[in-house]
């Protein structure tokens, strides 16, 4: 790039290949669309005069470009010497160089700017648009042609004009002898192009889009052109932040485009949105505000994320990157010289100067009319805005605010960070026929994410007391502590942001969740739901939250899409880990946070009915095929995780497993040739005691009886203090292995169970829980066979 005193820019482009070569000028007029329009016109008009019939003018709120393809260097000199010429001619009132000026001028008036708030939006992004309030400009008139050589002289100054060469060596000497040589040009002083400071909200109707369907518009300036179009890059991605979260808006909406613009002083970004299905309702101004308020939040997040290290020019790079980048991709040199001219004029703007937001929302004039009620469309326009305004204005003022429950504990020196996020509400509103929804709903908001996404591993967590999602991942190269957590962060928030489900996330999902529960013998199968149902009546999934098979298999992708949808719009709780420090929790949960919508309504669990007491008795049940072995579960209720008995139920669960257990030496008679295991089941509202039998089906019976009597026998007091200690011994290393990895630590601090001194046990005290628990009219048995 070449510069001066007295001269205009000049950005030599040097290139093989296009057929011609081509030379630009950029004119800056100063935000007024009459003079960018009439004195564009005007010197088109002089240069196809002057030998340039094919020479075309693009005028915007700013400035005007005049280009032209070149056959010879003598051309391209000859080029600048035209526009020199042309600019430095004062306007005359009569001529026939005003024809295309006046015609221009009134195609500008015939498609006015339809209100103020619309304006501030121009203005940002250099669109042209009057009012049709504003006079009208006649170039034909004493006064018009005088405003147009008032705005002829301002602009005639090297200051306010650049040109830009495109081709081989000798065009770039030719066009840069003419801009060198001859008179000097004028100094002149710039154009204030200062916009206001102030944010601008406002409604009108359109009767542009008299066909189409509403649409708001937001325009914010930006103090480096760079940067808005860096931010524009990113917020137009298909898979981008800002696509994702509009799309699962209750009202979704699309980003139809998000642009940027090069001001002489900075620039504009400006995105535009539609609703993805039409809408009329009495409630849209309340939609469209949000999704304005979630642009906004993602507009100025993205911004400050890649004005962060802002691009300086280079001497390889003299316009910045994005200036330097956009000539070169320009594929027709018209262009690539125009976009060169015009991003040497590109200065960054005073960081004095507040970046401020217009917001617009266009409603059609017939859609305003077709809303149903009997005020004037004047009032109902004005109501409709007042809408528009106060929710947007107190959105933000909710965003304010975290309503992210979380808790967070610091472990530096770990490999990773982890985080939990995850619904509260658990499996609380399941009842018997759709046991398993939840997790279902879980599974294909994960099932359409890749496993490791930009270095997070995404797992699911299903317990009966929470659905939610564990995301953990390390530090990539060259990024800082709070980056890596927001990257986390992000990944784990976007799962909040699946539904509408797909029919192949939603297929994928169940065959996974399908397979692990079973339609024969299994953990989790046909014989467990029995038992929940029978221990937990009318709500199973208390205690097997993966549902049952039978559930899953008629369940619908519209009902897990609601599931889901009615889970991320309640109360979600966060835990995480950090690796370095608090301020990695701080940038989670303002990542996290940001994603939750806020509405009037508060974010509660849907309420569900306590369960009755259990059904205790022996319950037959049969399996589609023969397996290998025979089923039997035999469950007793126990005071749910996290009470004060929870260490007892843990104590006998000690007892009953491992070689030398209980289990194992009832069991041990080779003529039953069965095993048997027990487990712990359920969570915070209800819990179990299982003991999972394997026989033959010839032996099964005899099973369940030697563990009754187990049972019995423990239920009397049979335990002693060798028991007692090698149970405890065994309670202490599960605590301890359990507690080695980060899951475990991670799920306890989102229960808060913190690690502490842990209540006393004794072994009277076991003997009168066994006493209490394993009573026989608390005992339910599912039998599982082949179907006869």
């Amino acid at each position: 790039m070449q510069k001066a005193a007295g001269r205009p820019n000049l950005v030599l482009v040097l290139r093989d290949g296009d057929p011609r070569a081509a030379v630009a000028a950029v004119v800056v007029t100063g935000g007024n669309s009459y003079a960018s329009t009439g004195l564009s016109a005007l010197l088109e008009a002089r240069l196809q005069k002057s030998g340039f019939p094919s020479v075309d003018a693009i005028a915007n709120r700013e400035s005007f470009r005049l280009r032209a393809l070149v056959e010879t260097p003598e051309r391209a000199g000859a080029f600048v010497t035209a526009v020199h010429r042309a600019l430095a001619t004062p306007v005359a009132r009569s001529g026939p160089e005003m024809q295309l000026g006046a015609r221009r001028l009134t195609t500008l008036r015939r498609h006015p700017v339809e209100a103020p708030i619309a304006v501030s939006v121009a203005r940002c992004t250099g669109e042209l648009g009057v009012l049709a309030t504003e006079p009208p400009l006649d170039p034909s008139s004493n006064e018009g042609a005088a405003q147009l050589e008032a705005a002829r002289s301002a602009a005639y100054g090297a200051s306010r004009v650049a040109f830009g060469a495109v081709g081989g060596a000798s065009i770039g000497e030719a066009v840069s002898g003419a801009v060198r040589g001859g008179d000097k040009w004028p100094r002149t002083a710039p154009p204030d192009s200062t916009l206001s400071s102030n944010d601008q909200v406002g409604t009108f109707a359109s009767v542009e889009r008299t066909q189409a369907g509403p649409r708001v518009v937001l325009a914010t300036t930006a103090q480096r052109a760079e940067t808005a179009i860096a931010t524009a890059l990113q917020l137009g991605t298909a898979d981008g932040t800002l696509v994702t979260r509009l799309r699962a808006l209750g009202t979704p909406f699309r980003v139809v485009d998000a642009t940027a613009t090069a001001r002489q002083r900075g620039g504009c970004l400006a995105v535009t949105l539609e609703p993805v299905r039409p809408s009329s309702g009495s409630g849209f101004e309340e939609s469209a505000a949000l999704a304005a308020v979630v642009a906004r939040q993602e507009m100025e997040r993205t911004r400050a994320a890649v004005g962060a290290a802002p691009s300086e020019p280079t001497p390889s790079a003299p316009l910045g990157f994005e200036g330097s980048r956009a000539v070169r991709l320009a594929s027709d040199p018209r262009e690539a010289a125009e976009l060169a001219a015009l991003w040497s004029l590109t200065t960054p703007a005073s960081p004095n100067e507040k970046e401020a937001t217009s917001v617009a929302l266009a409603l059609p004039a017939s859609w305003m009319e077709g809303r149903g009620t009997a005020t004037e469309p004047g009032a109902q326009l004005a109501a409709s805005a007042r809408r528009f305004g106060s929710t947007i204005e107190r959105l933000e003022k909710s965003w304010t605010a975290p309503v992210l429950e979380h808790r967070e504990h610091v472990e530096r020196g770990q490999g990773e960070l982890w985080l939990l996020l995850a619904s509260p509400c658990g499996t609380m509103a399941e009842g018997e026929s759709d046991a398993g929804l939840t997790s279902l709903s879980l599974m294909t908001a994960l099932a359409g994410r890749p496993r490791e996404s930009r270095g997070v591993s995404l797992e699911p967590w299903i317990a009966a007391d929470g659905v939610g999602v564990v995301a953990h991942g390390a530090r990539l190269p060259g990024e800082s502590a709070a980056g890596m957590a927001m990257r986390i962060a992000e990944e784990a928030a976007r799962t909040l942001a699946a539904p509408p489900f797909s029919a192949p996330s939603f297929a994928s999902a169940r065959a996974t969740l399908l397979q692990r529960v079973g339609d024969g013998i299994s953990s989790d199968g046909r014989a467990l739901d029995a038992l929940a149902g029978s221990l937990v009546p009318g709500h199973p999934s208390w205690l097997a939250p993966l549902g049952s098979w039978d559930d899953l298999a008629k369940a619908g992708v519209e009902a897990a899409s609601l599931r889901w949808a009615a889970l991320s719009a309640g109360p979600l709780r966060l835990a995480v880990l950090a690796n370095d420090g608090r301020g990695q929790a701080d940038a989670v949960v303002r990542a996290i946070d940001r994603w939750i919508v806020r509405t009037e309504q508060p974010r509660a669990c849907s309420p569900a009915e306590p369960a009755p007491a259990a059904k205790a008795g022996t319950v037959p049940i049969a399996v589609p095929s023969p397996p290998p072995l025979s089923q039997a579960l035999l469950g007793v209720p126990v005071a749910p995780q996290g009470s004060a008995e929870t260490g007892f139920a843990e104590l006998t669960l000690a007892g009953l497993s491992g070689a030398d257990g209980w289990l194992t030496k009832a069991l041990s008679s080779p003529s039953l040739s069965a095993s048997a295991q027990a487990r712990l089941v359920g969570g915070t509202r209800a819990a179990a005691l299982v003991v999972d039998i394997r026989a033959p089906e010839s032996t099964l019976d005899a099973a369940v009886a030697q563990v009754r009597g187990l049972l019995q026998r423990l239920r009397q007091g049979s335990m002693g203090t060798g028991d007692f200690d090698r149970s405890s011994a065994l309670r202490e290393r599960w605590e301890l292995e359990g507690s080695l990895d980060p899951r475990r630590r991670l799920v306890d601090l989102w229960r808060d169970a913190r690690p502490g001194p842990r209540p006393p046990l004794s072994l009277d005290g076991w003997r009168a829980w066994a006493a209490a628990s394993l009573r026989d009219d608390r005992l339910v048995i599912v039998l599982a066979r082949p179907k006869r």
